[in-house]
């Protein structure tokens, strides 16, 4: 089964910056990783494909992407335990999507702490992009991501 791990914080916190480096730590150790976005931004419904994906399922394909769309009828949480279950890959990266069950990697902005987050469950780890004395908040760096990324993934059973 795959390990999934939520990249979660506010807006502007580094999630996508540490999506990234998750991804080039799982490649260094061998690990095959796949990502899941969560965006509040739906398919415009003005567009061909907004229309298709309104009524069934629509495969968006363009010369170097394919994209599949899908009108919900279930919950979030319910259409990422579906994902999880059927990812043929090590490692599922989720970015945003804070109600869900997964262990997160939560990171802060300058002057949030820990106790901002008491409400949030499953944190795996606190990082900040910036400088930090906080002995409960890794300052995060891309070079030792691959470091952190294979801790943790044995932490999950992985090898």
């Amino acid at each position: 089964m795959v390990a999934a791990l939520q990249v979660i914080g506010h807006k502007k916190s580094g999630k996508t910056t540490v999506v990234n480096d998750l991804i080039q730590a799982a490649n260094a150790l061998a690990l095959s990783v796949s990502t899941l976005k969560h965006t509040h931004e739906p398919i415009s419904a003005a567009t061909d494909s907004g229309r298709f994906a309104a009524q069934v399922p629509t495969w968006l394909l363009t010369p170097t992407q394919t994209l599949a769309y899908s009108h919900a009828t279930t919950s979030l949480a319910e259409r990422v335990k579906a994902i999880v279950n059927t990812c043929a890959t090590d490692l599922l990266l989720i970015e945003g999507a804070k109600a869900l069950a997964y262990p997160k990697l939560v990171l802060l902005l300058p002057g949030e702490t820990p106790t901002d987050w008491a409400k949030t469950a499953n944190i795996a780890a606190f990082a900040t992009l910036g400088a930090t004395n906080d002995p409960q908040v890794l300052t995060w760096q891309s070079a030792r991501a691959a470091s952190w990324l294979a801790a943790w993934y044995a932490q999950q059973g992985g090898v």
